[in-house]
């Protein structure tokens, strides 16, 4: 089987066969991991917010962050150029709309850039992920919440699930406006009772399961990511069962990024890793092109 072939595999696997084609699919890499290791500890020490691993989330309401605000009203104003242009739309899903994103939003004066590689934030996720993160992607999500809407081959992402990318990854989400249980809001279990129900249900990546499946393993029900705009969340979509843009009565529209470590399932061997990498310029801080994945830590 082919290294493609392989990863395709583990992606409609188990989480236990991910985390051990994690632990294996590095061993050619074994210096690359130590030197990543060793800057993430590094940067973690200087972790002043921690997401709580059993909780496997985090969500700050807002705190008048200039730079929040900045991501807000550029997510604002990406929606009312481009959120009425269905045929731009880079998602597959109705009920989940990812708008096009320019050159200017990617650029390192964008507060997109400036608040995904805040240090602060670099160094939470160096801490849950017990490594030197990778700034993966960005994104805004648009959610009508009108219909149900079809699903194009894709995993219906409005039944409880896991995400593929990794053993552990962070998304980072913030608010560009309110969100309540009628804008179809991200619910989820936590890690440590999601853990329990996919032990449980056998649950396979790239699967969902139904709420009646997962009431009778998690009774006490989910938790609802619910906050005025310009609330920040750090989730673990790979170890926290979820699911959103259920229909609701007012739409729902978030900023996203994504943390992810160097060495999970989208990547192969080597750098560069990931499309970010390209937006590295000569004289960039020399962390900051790692975590975007220009190249590994210096020996």
């Amino acid at each position: 089987m082919t290294n493609d072939g392989l990863r395709s595999y583990v992606r409609r696997s188990t989480p236990a066969t991910r985390r051990a084609y994690e632990k294996l699919s590095v061993l050619g890499d074994w210096s690359a991991r130590r030197r990543c290791a060793r800057a993430g500890a590094a940067l973690a020490a200087e972790a002043a917010m921690r997401v709580d691993d059993t909780r496997g989330y985090l969500v700050m309401p807002p705190a008048g962050d200039p730079l929040v605000e900045q991501v807000v009203a550029r997510t604002r104003r990406i929606f009312e150029q481009r959120g009425g242009d269905s045929d731009g739309l880079l998602s597959r899903v109705d009920y989940l709309r990812r708008l096009p994103l320019d050159d200017d939003d990617l650029s390192f004066d964008s507060p997109f850039l400036r608040f995904g590689l805040a240090r602060p934030l670099l160094a939470a996720a160096a801490s849950y992920l017990g490594t030197l993160p990778l700034f993966a992607n960005v994104w805004v999500w648009h959610s009508p919440n009108d219909e149900l809407g079809a699903e194009s081959g894709r995993i219906n992402t409005r039944r409880f699930h896991l995400d593929y990318e990794g053993s552990r990854q962070l998304k980072l989400f913030v608010f560009a406006e309110d969100v309540d249980e009628e804008s179809g809001p991200m619910c989820l279990l936590d890690a440590a009772t999601s853990e329990r129900v996919v032990s449980e249900t056998g649950y396979k990546l790239g699967t969902t399961l139904d709420d009646r499946t997962v009431e009778a393993y998690a009774p006490a029900g989910v938790t609802a990511l619910c906050g005025a705009a310009g609330t920040v969340a750090l989730v673990d979509t790979s170890r926290c069962l979820h699911f959103g843009s259920r229909p609701g009565t007012r739409a729902r529209l978030v900023w996203g990024a994504q943390y992810l470590s160097p060495f999970s399932l989208p990547y192969g061997r080597g750098w560069p890793k990931g499309s970010l990498s390209q937006a590295v310029t000569e004289g960039l801080d020399p962390l900051v092109a790692t975590v975007l994945g220009r190249s590994p830590p210096p020996r």
